[in-house]
C-alpha cells in the first residue's frame, strides 16, 4: 500500500514537471514568433531598428507610427517620387517591412476595399502580423506597412508563476490524498490481521470519510466470514460429538466379539454393529445433504410439482398417516425430490417422537400450506426456533431408540428456503406439534 502511494506521488510529481515544461514552452511561443517576425537588415546580421527603437513600441503607438509612415510614403509616391527611392530611404528605419503592391494582388475585399477607396488606412492581419494599408491616390498601388510585433512578456515571470502553480497544485493534491492514504493503510493492516486469524478485526473509520462505503463492505464481509467459520467450527464439533458415540459402540462391540464364543451372542453383537454402522451412514448422508443445500450451493432445477401427489406419496410410506386436503391439485415450482424429502422428514419426526402424523394441505392467498400434525407432547415455544439448527435435539428425544441424526429439521428449513418459502412450528389441533411449510403457488 505504501509503495502504491509512493508511485502515485512520483506520478503526480512527474506530471507536474511535464505540465510546467509544457506551459513554459507555450509561454515561449510569443517570443519565438517575435524573433521570427523581426525584419532582417540588408547585411543579414540582425534586425534593423529605427533610431528610436530600443524595444518594440506599445501596440497603439506602433499603430500610430505605421499609419503616419504609410501616409507619408503614399504622399511622396503621389507627388511623383520614384518608389525605389522612397522605399530605399525608409529601409534604414523599418527594414523590409514596407513595400508597394498592386491592389489586385492583395487579399482585400468588402468593407476594407471600400475604406481603401475612400483614402482610409486599413489595419489587417493577426496580432503578430498586423499590416497598415493605404491606397496611393489616383493609382492602383497600395502602400503596405507591417507593424513590428509586440514585445512578449519576460519569460522569467512565466517560469516562476508556472512553477509556483505546479508546486501549489502538487501540495494540494498531496494534502487531499493523505487522509485517503491513511485510511487505505488502515484497511490493509486490518485485512492482514483478519487473514492472520484475528476474526474480530474490523475497520474503524469515523465521520464522513471517503472510505466509509468500503469500510462497511469490508466489515460486513468480515462479520459474515466470521459467522460462517464459527458455524463451520461448531458443525465440526457437533459431527465429532455425534460420531464419538457410535464409534465407541463399534470399538466396544469389536472387543466383545473377540472374547465371545457363544454363536447366538456373536450374532447379537454383529446385529448391533450393523445397526451402528447404519446410523453412521445415515448421519453421513444427512450431513452431505445439509451441505449441498448451503448458501453457496448451485441453483435448484425447478419444475411444476403437485404437492397433493407428494403428500399422498409421503403418507403411503408411514402406517397410520392421514391426509386431509380440499384441493385435488396444488402446483408449486420447485425440485420434486427435495420437497418430498422435506415433507418425509417431518413425517418421520412425527412417527419417531409421537405418533403417525396427519398431513393437511390448504391454500392461503398466493401460497400453499403443508401442515404436518402429530398428537405428541409438542415443542416448548422457547425451543421452536432452536430445533431447526443442526444437531439440536430436545432433551426428551436423546435416546438411541428414537434415533435421528439431528439434521432432519435443519435440512427441511434449507429446502424450504431454497424454494423461497418458510417453515414454522405451532401447536396442532391435536395439541401436539404442527410444522407448517409455506411455499409460493405456481403461476
Amino acid at each position: 500500500m505504501r509503495r502504491l502511494f509512493l508511485r502515485l506521488y512520483l506520478t503526480v510529481g512527474v506530471a507536474a514537471l511535464l505540465t510546467a515544461l509544457g506551459m513554459i514552452t507555450l509561454a515561449s511561443l510569443p517570443r519565438i514568433r517575435h524573433g521570427l517576425g523581426l525584419p532582417r537588415g540588408e547585411s543579414g546580421e540582425g534586425p534593423a531598428r529605427p533610431p528610436h527603437a530600443g524595444r518594440s513600441p506599445r501596440g497603439d503607438v506602433a499603430e500610430e507610427r505605421a499609419v503616419a509612415f504609410v501616409r507619408e510614403t503614399a504622399r511622396r509616391l503621389q507627388a511623383g517620387e520614384p518608389a525605389p527611392e522612397v522605399l530605399a530611404a525608409a529601409r534604414p528605419w523599418v527594414g523590409e517591412s514596407v513595400h508597394v503592391a498592386p491592389l489586385a494582388r492583395l487579399d482585400v475585399h468588402g468593407r476594407d476595399r471600400t475604406r481603401l477607396a475612400r483614402g482610409e488606412v486599413v489595419m489587417t492581419g493577426p496580432p503578430y502580423a498586423r499590416r497598415a494599408l493605404l491606397l496611393v491616390p489616383e493609382s492602383d498601388r497600395v502602400v503596405v506597412g507591417r507593424l513590428p510585433p509586440p514585445e512578449p512578456p519576460p519569460l522569467g515571470g512565466h517560469v516562476l508563476g508556472t512553477l509556483l502553480l505546479m508546486a501549489f497544485a502538487a501540495l494540494g493534491l498531496t494534502l487531499a490524498l493523505w487522509p485517503l492514504r491513511r485510511q487505505l493503510v488502515h484497511l490493509a493492516d486490518t485485512s492482514e490481521r483478519f487473514i492472520g486469524g484475528d476474526l474480530g478485526a474490523r475497520v474503524e473509520l469515523s465521520g464522513a470519510d471517503a472510505m466509509q462505503d468500503i469500510a462497511k463492505a469490508f466489515n460486513g464481509m468480515a462479520a459474515r466470514s466470521e459467522e460462517l467459520l464459527e458455524r463451520h467450527r461448531e458443525l465440526l464439533q457437533s459431527v465429532s460429538h455425534e460420531m464419538r458415540t457410535p464409534v465407541a459402540r463399534l470399538l466396544f462391540a469389536i472387543e466383545q466379539l473377540a472374547d465371545e464364543e457363544d454363536p447366538l451372542a456373536r450374532d447379537a453383537i454383529l446385529a448391533d454393529m450393523r445397526a451402528t454402522t447404519g446410523e453412521m451412514r445415515a448421519l453421513t448422508d444427512e450431513l452431505l445433504a445439509f451441505y449441498r443445500l448451503g448458501p453457496d450451493a448451485p441453483a435448484i432445477e425447478r419444475s411444476s410439482v403437485d404437492l397433493s401427489e407428494l403428500v399422498d406419496d409421503v403418507a403411503s410410506r408411514w402406517t397410520g398417516a392421514v391426509v386431509e386436503r380440499a384441493d385435488a391439485c396444488a402446483l408449486v415450482a420447485g425440485d420434486e425430490r427435495l420437497l418430498f424429502r422435506a415433507i418425509d422428514n417431518l413425517a418421520a419426526n412425527a412417527v419417531r417422537y409421537a405418533q403417525p402424523p396427519t398431513l393437511r394441505l390448504e391454500r392461503a392467498g398466493a401460497e400453499w400450506l403443508v401442515h404436518v400434525d402429530d398428537g405428541g407432547e409438542g415443542i416448548p415455544v422457547e425451543r421452536r426456533d432452536d430445533v431447526f439448527e443442526p444437531f439440536v435435539r430436545l432433551e426428551s428425544s436423546r435416546s438411541r431408540e428414537t434415533g435421528g441424526s439431528g439434521l432432519g429439521l435443519a435440512i427441511v428449513r434449507r429446502v424450504v428456503e431454497r424454494h423461497r418459502g418458510s417453515v414454522t412450528i405451532t401447536q396442532s389441533p391435536e395439541r401436539g406439534c404442527r410444522v407448517t411449510l409455506r411455499l409460493p403457488a405456481a403461476g
